[in-house]
């Protein structure tokens, strides 16, 4: 099945687990397309969940904290880019398709200054990042998830998406 979603380098594998408590089957352009950007994210934040019960258990060692922090500048460099990119196109994209946003924006504005700490602040705040990114992530796919496939089309998800990457990219 042709998803078209060929600048995109990660499919959601059908095989394997699903993070995603609300979207739980992958079949159809509507589901793998919301998929496809949190699995991911969904995924490495089992290295967060390693790394905080480490941490408070207070058996994290200076070498592996020091390679997780640098770790950590990556993940939220993704993760970052991410909320940006819905902050700048899809949020309103959504929200012209009958999408409520209700909290969502704000979400970003917090997880904003949680991804910009360093060192033992990160460490610190690795419960509250989680936990914030598992409902921040739920919300959106219960808010967007019904609009695809009734008010918004397979071709113009994916216009929407190509525009996206045109309007915001990892250079800006």
């Amino acid at each position: 099945v042709d998803y078209a979603y060929p600048y995109v380098p990660y499919r959601v594998p059908r095989e394997k687990k699903r993070y995603s408590k609300v979207i739980t089957e992958v079949e159809g352009w509507e589901n793998e397309g919301y998929l496809i950007p949190h699995e991911p994210i969904r995924r490495d934040m089992a290295v967060l969940d390693r790394v905080n019960k480490l941490w408070e258990d207070g058996t994290l060692d200076d070498e592996k904290k020091e390679v997780f922090l640098k770790w950590f500048e990556v993940f939220g460099t993704q993760v970052s880019l991410h909320a940006k990119s819905e902050d700048v196109f899809f949020f309103s994209f959504f929200e012209s398709k009958g999408a409520v946003l209700g909290t969502l924006s704000n979400d970003h504005e917090k997880l904003e200054e949680l991804l910009a700490m360093r060192g033992d602040a990160v460490l610190d705040n690795l419960s509250e990042l989680t936990s914030l990114l598992v409902s921040h992530f739920d919300e959106e796919e219960r808010a967007f998830r019904p609009l695809f496939g009734t008010a918004i089309t397979h071709s113009e998800w994916k216009v929407a998406v190509s525009e996206s990457h045109k309007a915001y990219t990892m250079d800006q």
